[in-house]
């Protein structure tokens, strides 16, 4: 019956179209999303038998896709679910948000999907309707040190976590510790031995800071515990300003030789606020009285502030590692979960200065 229906209305599927090139359905439906691992001209020669001959993705969808749930599978949707707490107005003014955005839907588009965003959306709102009815093919999220406390014990499709992991989920993430080795060996051949570290109480901030320690080693350097300036959600800036005021009234009390000659910052936004701190309440100057070093490579859009050293993130990359680790366990859901830690390279600033050449 379904065949004489193909007849009749002119319609072909996947497996008419891999019986004319003696190929595999999965070989035709890579060269369709222009996926890859498919030769070029087979490539090209697939998609045009496809146009000339009317395939449509949509046209045998539901039937696909009941069939498969039969056999306890789902049919590939071609789209991709992007869950962030941020709404649709602050997402257009956070380049934090913006940029990983823009990596995963140019990922997608040249992978065939599709992307859809679910914005204000919170682990406690439970998933979306998208979601729990497996109408796309897996999401990604970037979860929150909050979201963390609030996550369940299963989730209904393949999913993604960029930087703090879930249980059910495959993570893409950055060499935090390698990252801030290599700012510590940096600020080691500038001179400085004893450097103060602020941050959030979170695993991330204790990967940076074993990072920066293990690169100060290397030249005898050290971040010491009371040197150390870290309390959870302090991300903002009524929070941040209590632990920057709590690090420079140590380094006030303690004599000159002893004194801490940088601050390490979680992020560039806690130094940011370190720097504006240290400015307006303290009257130092940066870099000349206090070096600053950040984490993420963004923008204070503050031309008053020097340009910070610090580590680039890599959020484009980040999102469109997310669309391959999804595809990826489209075909692979019963291996491990995957974790891929992606390097952030120092970007050196205007924010360090030469121990011993003020």
């Amino acid at each position: 019956m379904v065949s004489s229906i193909h007849k009749q209305t002119g319609a072909v599927t996947q497996s008419d179209i891999a019986a004319m090139f003696g190929v595999s359905r999965v070989t035709v439906s890579r060269a369709l999303r222009h996926a890859g691992k498919v030769g070029s001209k087979l490539e090209a020669a697939i998609v045009e038998a496809a146009r000339t001959r009317g395939y449509s993705h949509e046209a045998h969808f539901s039937a696909r896709d009941m069939r498969l749930r039969r056999d306890g599978r789902r049919a590939e949707t071609n789209v991709i679910c992007v869950l962030t707490a941020v709404g649709a107005g602050a997402l257009n003014g956070s380049p934090f948000h913006v940029r990983y955005v823009t990596g995963i839907e140019r990922a997608a588009k040249s992978s065939g999907d599709e992307v859809i965003l679910a914005t204000e959306w919170a682990p406690k709102h439970g998933f979306p309707r998208v979601v729990v009815r497996g109408q796309v093919d897996g999401f990604i999220w970037m979860p929150s040190e909050q979201d963390l406390q609030a996550v369940g014990p299963s989730c209904p499709i393949p999913a993604v976590t960029l930087f703090f992991a879930v249980p059910w989920a495959d993570v893409v993430a950055v060499d935090d510790h390698g990252a801030m080795r290599a700012m510590g060996e940096y600020l080691a051949r500038k001179g400085h031995r004893r450097v103060a570290f602020i941050g959030p109480e979170s695993d991330l901030a204790r990967a940076r800071l074993g990072g920066l320690r293990a690169g100060l080693a290397g030249a005898g350097g050290s971040v010491s515990d009371e040197d150390t300036h870290m309390e959870r959600y302090v991300m903002l800036p009524a929070n941040i300003l209590p632990l920057v005021r709590w690090a420079m009234e140590r380094w006030r009390s303690l004599p000159e030789p002893e004194r801490f000659t940088a601050i390490a910052a979680y992020n560039d936004y806690i130094a940011w606020t370190v720097m504006r701190c240290l400015r307006d309440e303290y009257r130092l100057r940066v870099p000349q009285d206090m070096s600053v070093t950040g984490f993420d490579a963004l923008d204070s859009g503050d031309g008053a502030l020097p340009r910070l050293t610090t580590a680039a993130m890599p959020l484009e990359e980040l999102g469109a590692e997310a669309v391959r680790m999804i595809d990826w366990r489209m075909r692979n859901q019963g291996e491990e979960r995957r974790r891929v830690a992606l390097p952030a390279p120092l970007v050196e600033g205007g924010s360090v200065w030469e121990c011993g050449s003020v």
